[in-house]
C-alpha cells in the first residue's frame, strides 16, 4: 500500500494548499473561485474514497456495500450522462446492464469515472464536443471508455494542461482495484479509459 499512502499525501497536501488558496484570494474573479473550489471539493472525496477503499481491501468484512448499490448502478450512471447533457448535448451513452453485478468497490470506481470524467468533459471540451460514454461487463474485465471530440475550432480549452487531483484520484482507485488507466489526447480531443477486473459478487 505504499503508492496508496503516497498519493493520499500527495492529494492531502494538495487539498491543503487549494483551500488556503481559496480563502486567501477572496477577490479573485469567480470562474477562478468556482475552480478552487471544485478541485477542494474533488480532493476531499478522493481522500474519502482513498481511505475507504485501503480499509476494505485490508478487511474484506468491512462493508464494501456501503459504497454504492449496484443493482443500481445503470441508473446513477445514466444520472451523471443526462446532468452532462444539459451543458453537452451530444453525448451518447452505451450501458452494459451487466455492470450490475459487478462487486460494490468496482461500481463505486466507476460511478467515480463517469462523474470526473464527463466534468472534464464540460471544462476542457466545451458544450460544442461530441462525446460517448460506454461501459462493458464480462466476461473479462470491465471495460470504461469515455472520449469526446475536443473544443470546437477556434476555441482553445477552458483549463490549463496537466495531471489534477481528480485525475490521481481516478489513477489510485483503479490500480487499488488491479485495473489500468489511460488519460490522454485522441485525435483533437481526449480519451479517458480503464480496464478493470471483473469480479461480481458472490465469485469464489
Amino acid at each position: 500500500m505504499v503508492c496508496s499512502a503516497v498519493a493520499r499525501r500527495h492529494i492531502s497536501s494538495t487539498v491543503l494548499r487549494v483551500g488556503v488558496a481559496r480563502h486567501a484570494l477572496t477577490s479573485a474573479p469567480p470562474d477562478v473561485l468556482e475552480v478552487l473550489d471544485d478541485i477542494h471539493r474533488s480532493g476531499k472525496e478522493t481522500l474519502h474514497d482513498l481511505r475507504t477503499l485501503v480499509t476494505v481491501l485490508r478487511d474484506p468484512g468491512a462493508g464494501a456495500v456501503s459504497f454504492v448499490d449496484p443493482a443500481g448502478l445503470p441508473v446513477a450512471i445514466t444520472a451523471v450522462v443526462e446532468r452532462t447533457r444539459l451543458v453537452v448535448p451530444r453525448i451518447d451513452l452505451e450501458l452494459d446492464p451487466d455492470i450490475s453485478a459487478v462487486d460494490a468497490l468496482t461500481g463505486l470506481t466507476l460511478l467515480r469515472l463517469a462523474q470526473e470524467g464527463t466534468a472534464n468533459v464540460v471544462k476542457h471540451a466545451g458544450p460544442e464536443t461530441t462525446a460517448r460514454l460506454s461501459i462493458t461487463a464480462g466476461p473479462g474485465p470491465v471495460e470504461f471508455r469515455l472520449s469526446d471530440s475536443g473544443p470546437a475550432a477556434g476555441t482553445a480549452p477552458s483549463v490549463t494542461s496537466g495531471p489534477g487531483v481528480g485525475l490521481i484520484g481516478l489513477r489510485e482507485r483503479v490500480g487499488l482495484l488491479g485495473g489500468t488507466l489511460v488519460a490522454a489526447p485522441a485525435g483533437s480531443g481526449w480519451l479517458l479509459a480503464a480496464s478493470l477486473p471483473g469480479e461480481p459478487d458472490g465469485a469464489a
